[in-house]
């Protein structure tokens, strides 16, 4: 293997479609030999078309340079004589080698390399708890300098040293691992194997072992959270202890949560933080919940590894295995949080057949972190395991303070806590199935009293779920062109309908539980269907709307579910827990009326911020390029926002002079981000700009990576995801353009609860609820700007501000952080 020739080759394309005419502008290969580097080639070709503007500038190639250029027909014989009798390596080998390939076969050339290996493959398995896996992402976790990405020579080198560094980290794992990964590397579907099975020839001579740099972005503190946290402090410490329910209320902007970050590291005692996103922050003093199933069970991937060859595994998965192999070998926690999300196992450890023993050893050894540590962060989803684990520590002498970021989100995790939900349709399915298996083994019929009583069950539950449906189809008439969740508040005069129906599931229910009250067929737990039709139907105590949900997907729903979520909300939850030294609450919002009843069981301390500077930005609305009205819909893109789309890419067209090279563009929803999309590629922008969209180019997290690569680029995202994931955008300055003012959609769930509970009109609902919703979500968007986007100008599409139908209360409201101005 030491005599073979390695080609480590990148080409820079006019495009990624060789069949729809595009071609190659740039081929260049590293040859190695005996672990030397014994040749570099590089060359320009002539594509003999026109490359677009946004090739340009993504590999700094411009027109004039490939005129002068050879074709690559006269320079194939060339490379072929390079590249032959060569291991062929390249980073995403798909592209690469189809491309060359094809080039090839067009001048009837006929080349075929020894082997093939993608060290794109390579890399997911050998770096699993990468963040990134571009030439330029690896490039920065392994210290490797990458001087000129997107030129195809430099790309091909640093593409070289990353294949040499991915051979100095596989050697060091042990004897055993190396040789079950060269065991499974040949179900791999490309010739992968050879670097599994002779790693040490793709080593360079004279380099050395780099380590990963894992990258942190960390909270950067801000000087007024520090100057006001001792305050704070002190207040909150100057409560009586028995008496220390805390909320924090401020007239003004939104509540930064970092305050409270500051706060926790500045208290002397162990505290709870509870927040609405994750946070990312150093890892002392802090400690992030997780539960059992967030940590390698050993066992699992033993198993696994043991039975490879019986579970039918797919390449992805076989890559999955390799990968986890190699992390089980490195990790520290056992936290699968530390994988990449390409490697996580949870779909892969279903191929399992048998149940291993369980394996907690990574979860003891976190609790022990746990119990240690001074700040524990959790989410509000995580919030109910918080509460009972802090009631198992009420004997120890270790007592928390609980600080929350937000009443809003407390008062709602505390109602979903007492929410009791019956899956109509999880239920019929699995009783059909139980039914036809019983019939199938006996023959015919089963005529026993058992699956008797069951036959008359599903006969009831298909009538309610037609019912559902009817109610459903009125509702939402029109068809679904994505899979979204429906969801409706059920009326009086739906649930006095349905409560025959209801009544008639009881009665079968009732025979189940009084006569075979232990069993349950597959999950299904007769007592709790029992209890929880009644709950919801028949129990007036438990106040609260009834909630029809289901997925909708073109004129289709399916996985029907009922619920009732309360609206006098239980806080025994946080009252009956001694070991709290207290809780200090911030008070976001300025809902004039709350969803919730609240019982005063205990009195609440009100702390009042002082006001603090906050420097006004500049907020310009485009008056000449704004629709006359914007309707946001839910799962569509209306024919006004379509309208208010196009207005805004007129606007960016022709005023390029006044606009940076950076664009974020926040669009009201998933569905707009796609048509805007759509929309800006076909309009010419793309021959300025290299656009990026969220969900178009992967995930969020990639989209940002992709646009932060480039120097002229517009990265599209919704304002949920936006506001959702904690992910610093750029540190370039960059033009924000906002497509509308964030108002939530009458059909939300929680604007027909509120509407439903207090008997409002639509108008009511708008003015005293959605209205004061978009005021809060439009500044915690523009403050999450701000800490995230270096923010170099703001321009809102909306005009509602402006509108007789708004009073001047708003806009007066959002004048205290924003000049808005005017520009044609």
């Amino acid at each position: 293997m030491q005599a073979e020739k390695i080609a480590i080759v990148d080409i820079e394309a006019t495009g990624a479609n060789f069949a729809e005419g595009d071609r190659m502008i740039q081929l260049a290969a590293i040859i190695i030999e005996n672990g030397s580097i014994v040749a570099e080639h590089s060359m320009l070709l002539n594509p003999e078309m026109d490359i677009p503007t946004h090739i340009c500038h993504l590999t700094g190639i411009t027109q004039e340079q490939v005129e002068g250029a050879p074709t690559f027909e006269k320079v194939a014989s060339l490379w072929e004589n390079r590249l032959r009798d060569c291991i062929f390596v390249a980073h995403n080998l798909a592209f690469d080698y189809s491309f060359l390939q094809q080039s090839f076969e067009l001048y009837h050339i006929d080349w075929q390399p020894k082997a093939m290996i993608d060290t794109l493959t390579l890399a997911k398995i050998i770096f699993p708890m990468a963040s990134g896996y571009t030439v330029s992402d690896l490039a920065t976790l392994l210290e490797i300098p990458l001087d000129n990405a997107h030129d195809a020579l430099c790309d091909a080198r640093t593409t070289a040293y990353i294949l040499d560094q991915m051979s100095r980290h596989y050697q060091l794992l042990t004897c055993e691992t190396k040789g079950l990964l060269a065991r499974l590397s040949e179900y791999l579907r490309k010739d992968e194997s050879v670097f599994f099975n002779n790693y040490q020839a793709f080593q360079i001579a004279g380099n050395t072992y780099h380590e990963q740099k894992m990258p942190k972005q960390l909270v950067q503190p801000h000087k007024q959270n520090q100057a006001l946290a001792p305050w704070l402090i002190e207040q909150y410490l100057q409560v009586d202890e028995a008496k220390r329910f805390v909320r924090v209320a401020n007239a003004a902007m939104p509540i930064d949560l970092f305050l409270l970050v500051e706060v926790v590291q500045q208290l002397k005692e162990p505290a709870i933080l509870v927040t609405s996103q994750p946070l990312q922050v150093a890892k002392e003093p802090f400690v992030e919940w997780q539960s059992s199933t967030a940590f390698l069970n050993r066992n699992m991937l033993n198993a696994l590894q043991e039975t490879a060859d019986d579970c039918a595994l797919n390449q992805t998965e076989i890559g999955q295995l390799m990968a986890l192999t190699i992390w089980a070998e490195k990790t520290q926690t056992g936290l699968f949080k530390e994988l990449n999300n390409e490697n996580q196992p949870v779909a892969l450890f279903e191929k399992i057949k048998t149940t291993p023993k369980k394996d907690d050893y990574f979860y003891q050894r976190y609790l022990r972190r746990l119990k240690a540590a001074k700040v524990i962060v959790a989410q509000y989803f995580q919030f109910n395991q918080i509460l009972k684990w802090l009631t198992k520590q009420q004997n120890s002498q270790r007592h928390y303070h609980l600080l929350i970021d937000n009443q809003q989100h407390l008062l709602q995790q505390l109602s979903y806590m007492d929410t009791t939900t019956v899956p109509i349709s999880e239920y019929f399915t699995i009783l059909q199935s139980f039914i036809d298996y019983r019939q199938y083994i006996k023959n015919g019929m089963d005529t026993s009293s058992f699956v008797k009583t069951l036959m008359s069950l599903q006969k009831q539950i298909n009538q309610l779920l037609q019912r559902l449906l009817e109610i459903l189809s009125e509702r939402f008439p029109a068809e679904s062109k994505q899979q979204v969740e429906e969801l409706v508040v059920l009326s009086a005069n739906d649930v006095e309908m349905l409560k025959t129906t209801i009544g008639n599931i009881l009665q079968p229910l009732y025979k189940l539980v009084a006569k075979w009250g232990n069993r349950n067929v597959k999950g299904i737990h007769f007592s709790e269907f029992y209890d929880g039709l009644e709950t919801i139907f028949y129990k007036p105590s438990f106040q609260g709307e009834i909630i029809l949900s289901a997925m909708h997907f073109n004129d289709h729903f399916y996985q029907l579910k009922l619920e009732k979520r309360p609206i006098t909300l239980n806080l025994q939850h946080l009252h009956s827990i001694a070991s709290l030294k207290g809780i200090l609450l911030l008070q976001q919002g300025h809902f004039t009326n709350q969803l919730y009843e609240v019982p005063q069981s205990k009195a609440w301390t009100t702390i009042q911020l002082p006001s603090l500077y906050v420097a006004k930005q500049t907020m310009y609305v485009p008056l000449g390029y704004l629709p006359e009205m914007i309707e946001i819909q839910p799962g569509v893109v209306s024919i006004s926002q379509e309208k208010a789309i196009l207005q805004m890419i007129e606007f960016i067209q022709e005023q390029q002079s006044i606009l940076h090279q950076r664009l974020l563009i926040l669009t009201p929803n998933k569905q707009a981000v796609e048509r805007t999309y759509q929309l800006l590629t076909t309009k010419g922008i793309k021959e300025r700009y290299k656009i990026y969209a969220e969900g178009i180019h992967g995930k969020l997290k990639r989209a940002i990576r992709n646009f932060q690569e480039e120097d002229v680029s517009i990265i599209i995202v919704s304002q949920s995801s936006f506001g959702n994931e904690w992910l610093p955008i750029t540190p370039q300055e960059t033009d924000v353009l906002i497509q509308s003012l964030p108002f939530t959609h009458p059909d939300y769930i929680e604007a027909q609860r509120i509407g439903h509970y207090r008997q409002w009109t639509d108008m009511e609902i708008f003015n005293h609820y959605l209205l004061d919703k978009m005021k809060d979500d439009f500044m915690t968007l523009i403050q999450s700007m701000n800490q995230r986007v270096q923010v170099k100008d703001f321009y809102l599409f909306d005009e509602r501000l402006y509108t007789k139908y708004y009073s001047n209360d708003c806009r007066l409201f959002f004048e205290q952080w924003l000049n808005f101005e005017i520009i044609d």
